[in-house]
């Protein structure tokens, strides 16, 4: 039977649904014997088929199909139960295994996770497959920092150069060991795993490497100014990268949607670390949360919502604690705005039904192109607002060491007087008693 799109046309490959309805029942299969369709042999091999077909079915179970059964529960509990074990392990042994003795103890059980994923696929039990593959994959870095460390790349105590300075070492020294987590959770995907969350250990770890990878590129005395900008930029290459991936491969397995989940935590993270830099920034979040309201129209994608009301609570709260003297005016005004929204929505809605239900389809992206162009122009934004803020960093970087210089001042004034009020004064010489004549 061909498959049909959410559109109805003729093409694509058959969906579960489609292939449930293709399937002939026992009784279908006694009605077309009776009228001579088929023989009792055929009849015989077909159930027969039919029984090997759902055993494998069976098998594949734990596949990812959108839906969570009590195999996946007890798939993840036996994982986080290994990663326990393991970890433990190593936090007890550390000192004594030392970086030579971690490192065969990582690879060794790499080695058992891969051939224990290569078993499981055999069997076609995809997900348990899966899930050994991400225990090894979540070998790969502490096995990188083992070989950095045998290296002398990673020094036990880093160098401490003052309050305003960056220890370059203590920062790029990550990257390696994000990049091999990176790539060893890209060559499992390529390898045919079928486990969405495997994205996560390949974008986590590369928006990370590019935020350490910040001193390398501007001063390293700015890198505490600019890190939240660079998350940002890694924030919207995750969502360009979402975009491309979901365009490949589609939703069967949902790799794109833990891209965009990765991304949008990003974007969270940066936001929240470039606030204090200027009060623009949480005046601006409304833009930001409308932009995130077309991105999850555009997109097909409630995820963008979500992350876009949290922003909003965030604003409000902003405006709540450092714009609005008293809470009256506050909930007076926010009452009014939120009313007007919903009353306007129910004009639209009346007046122009079509607008808002082309904007209420369900399902994949219309235009994938023009996803990638809009998450493109928020990357060039975001790396204009690096350069922006790479050109204020040396102000904001002496209006903050003259603020610690202001802070330190006083509190070396607080504890002079301190230790002034606890220093006791000169006793008083007894009077003598005086004697009775």
């Amino acid at each position: 039977m061909v498959g049909t799109d959410s559109a109805g046309n003729g093409h694509g490959p058959p969906t579960p649904r489609n292939a449930a309805e293709a399937t002939l029942t026992e009784a279908q299969l006694r009605v077309a014997l009776g009228r001579g369709v088929i023989t009792a042999a055929q009849m015989q091999q077909l159930l027969a088929l039919s029984r090997e077909s759902m055993a494998a079915e069976d098998r594949e179970l734990d596949r990812e199909d959108g839906g969570v059964s009590f195999a996946h529960l007890l798939y993840w509990a036996g994982t986080f139960a290994v990663l326990f074990a393991l970890g433990y392990f190593l936090v007890d042994k550390w000192r004594s295994l030392k970086p030579a003795g971690v490192l065969g103890v990582t690879t060794l059980y790499a080695l058992a996770f891969v051939l224990a994923s290569r078993f499981l696929w055999r069997l076609r039990y995809r997900a348990a497959s899966g899930l050994f593959a991400l225990l090894a994959v979540g070998m790969v870095p502490v096995m990188t920092w083992a070989l950095e460390s045998m290296a002398g790349i990673w020094p036990t105590v880093p160098d401490q150069r003052g309050p305003f300075t960056t220890d370059l070492l203590a920062t790029i020294r990550w990257i390696p060991i994000e990049l091999s987590a990176a790539l060893a959770a890209l060559v499992a995907l390529r390898r045919g795993i079928q486990l969405s969350v495997l994205t996560v250990a390949a974008t986590l770890p590369f928006a990370m490497a590019l935020v350490h990878a910040t001193p390398l590129v501007f001063e390293p005395e700015h890198d505490w100014i600019l890190w939240g900008w660079i998350a940002i930029v890694a924030s919207s290459l995750l969502l360009i990268g979402g975009a491309e991936i979901e365009r490949r491969t589609g939703r069967a397995v949902d790799h794109a949607g833990w891209a965009y989940l990765t991304g949008l935590g990003f974007l969270i993270a940066g936001i929240v670390s470039v606030t204090p830099q200027s009060r623009a920034i949480p005046h601006s979040l409304p833009a930001v949360v409308v932009l995130l309201g077309v991105a999850s129209l555009a997109a097909r994608r409630l995820v963008f919502l979500l992350f876009g009301g949290v922003l909003f609570v965030g604003w409000l709260g902003f405006l709540a604690g450092s714009v609005f003297q008293t809470a009256t005016g506050f909930m007076i005004v926010t009452v009014a705005a939120g009313a007007l929204l919903i009353l306007g929505t129910v004009t639209v809605q009346s007046r122009f039904p079509g607008l808002l239900r082309a904007f209420s389809d369900t399902g994949a992206p219309r235009s994938y192109r023009a996803l990638a162009l809009g998450f493109g122009a928020a990357c060039l934004a975001s790396l204009a607002l690096v350069a922006v803020a790479n050109a204020r960093a040396p102000g904001l970087a002496r209006e903050r060491y003259a603020r610690e210089l202001e802070a330190s001042r006083r509190a070396a004034q607080a504890r002079a007087i301190a230790r002034q009020r606890t220093v006791p004064g000169p006793v008083p010489a007894e009077t003598p008693a005086r004697s009775r004549p």
